[in-house]
């Protein structure tokens, strides 16, 4: 019996990988500016980001509905596979909600739906690492038990480059993002339990990347930058971080809209495992 492995948009896998692969992505969708988008793959989102940076409105993001995840589910069922559905954290969007519910209304014990707890590389990490495990040949309650243990393992900071998108969007009061623009205030967020919460607040990006390259733990064994349409700034935070972690992994991909819309261009993080 094969084992079908399903994810969200917000993974953020390359389109080839995803159809090399044979990975079910079911996608979140959004409107900016009354027009409505279906989330894509990496290489497309640039054009997004230029017309999100020259309006004034935010982005309206929606979860998939229910009935999306029946659709992709029933398929792998009637191929006789079972599931393994890997979503972004549910404290950030309903997704994993939407597929529980899917999986509920199906009565089978052949679909298991993880809360990843995470999004973006992490999230991504988890779904390629489960696909390779079915590949070859393990048990659904072993790679749902590896899946587990990279989540326990794992942690993201990020910072923005401006702080008009955390006001559009609710999480900065117009006042303190007028203030942090005058002061060049750059704040460092961590994803925690699965909720993105600001830790620091540092003058200047140079300090801000200091601090999240110092919270990087020493037993990391794999680090990813990702970024908002930030391509020419990363290479060179790649660079800074094979200096400290010379023997760890380091990747680079894009965020797409759902989650960057928040951020806004010129943003990026570090999503790292630890051993």
């Amino acid at each position: 019996m094969a084992i079908k492995i399903v994810t969200d948009s917000t993974a953020y896998i390359e389109e080839e990988i995803i159809k090399d692969r044979d990975i079910e992505v079911v996608p979140l969708s959004y409107e900016l500016d009354d027009e409505q988008f279906i989330e894509g793959y990496p290489g497309t989102y640039d054009d997004y980001f230029i017309k999100l940076s020259r309006s004034k409105n935010f982005a309206k993001t929606s979860q998939p509905a229910v009935g999306d995840f029946l659709e992709v589910f029933k398929k792998a069922l009637n191929s006789n596979d079972e599931v393994i559905a890997i979503l972004m954290s549910s404290k950030l969007s309903g997704t994993y909600n939407s597929a529980l519910m899917a999986a509920n209304m199906l009565e089978t014990d052949k679909i298991t739906v993880i809360d990843s707890l995470t999004t973006v590389a992490h999230l991504k990490t988890m779904v390629l690492t489960a696909k390779d495990m079915a590949n070859q040949g393990y048990c659904r309650e072993d790679i749902v038990h590896k899946v587990y243990d990279i989540k326990n393992h794992m942690g993201i900071s990020v910072t923005v480059g401006s702080l008009e998108y955390l006001k559009r969007g609710g999480r900065l009061s117009v006042t303190k993002a007028a203030l942090g623009k005058i002061l060049n205030i750059k704040p460092v967020i961590k994803l925690e339990d699965g909720r993105l919460l600001l830790k620091k607040s540092l003058r200047g990006k140079s300090r801000a990347l200091k601090y999240m390259i110092e919270q990087i733990p020493k037993d990391v064994c794999k680090i990813c930058i990702c970024h908002v349409m930030c391509k020419d700034k990363i290479m060179e935070i790649k660079d800074m971080l094979k200096n400290k972690f010379p023997n760890v992994e380091i990747d680079i991909d894009e965020i797409g809209p759902i989650i960057g819309s928040h951020l806004g261009p010129d943003s990026f993080g570090f999503c790292y495992t630890w051993r």
